[in-house]
């Protein structure tokens, strides 16, 4: 089989999002929490760490790489996109619901590395209108669209969700009225005294 026939089977294999268990089982995929209120700007990370030495997929080699976000547009609206790696090559498309970053080493010899695992942050602001609550993202659409790792061997590495630890969510809470500080109390208090005695003087005068 050819380099480039096999490259474009690979292809195939990260549109339709299949994968295999050993290379599922090495890789980590972890997630962050945040909790904010509507108005708020919130910062959700997806992790990628290598398992050890017995890595099914070579991070040092990677030949092409999917990851994708998937949320409730009730709930959030997408800002901007960080990463502890180099994706200025990457192809990078938001839309209303999902975020798509992908890229392909088209010449077939130039891999990226991400030795040592690597960090995809993705800024999003919650909605006015969002229903108060935990509300989970997802990193493909099962049976249909993994984010994906192919690394020049062609091993192919997909996921879904997370593989160890809580999924990636933001939980939406009330805002919270400030507890007033015992100065602004006293102040209150001493305001109302002045408006009252004012008040009874005029219903004197005017008796």
């Amino acid at each position: 089989m050819s380099k480039r026939l096999a490259y474009l089977l690979t292809t195939v294999l990260l549109v339709f999002g299949f994968h295999t268990n050993n290379a599922l089982a090495q890789l980590s995929v972890s997630a962050s929490q945040a909790t904010g209120q509507r108005g708020d700007s919130v910062d959700l990370t997806l992790t990628i760490g290598a398992g050890g030495v017995s890595d099914e997929v070579d991070l040092s080699k990677i030949s092409a790489y999917n990851f994708y976000f998937f949320w409730d547009p009730s709930v959030l609206s997408y800002s901007s996109l960080s990463s502890t790696a180099d994706l200025s090559s990457a192809i990078v498309t938001p839309s209303s619901d999902s975020l798509a970053i992908d890229w392909f080493d088209l010449s077939f010899s130039s891999p990226v590395s991400f030795a040592g695992g690597l960090s995809i942050t993705a800024s999003f602001q919650i909605l006015p209108g969002a229903p108060f609550g935990a509300s989970s993202l997802t990193f493909g659409q099962p049976g249909f669209l993994s984010s994906s790792l192919v690394d020049e061997n062609f091993t192919v590495f997909a996921f879904d969700n997370v593989t160890q630890g809580s999924p990636m969510q933001v939980t939406v809470v009330p805002s919270t009225s400030p507890v007033p500080e015992p100065a602004e109390v006293s102040l209150l208090l001493a305001g109302l005294g002045i408006l009252g005695a004012v008040a009874r003087r005029r219903k004197i005068s005017i008796s």
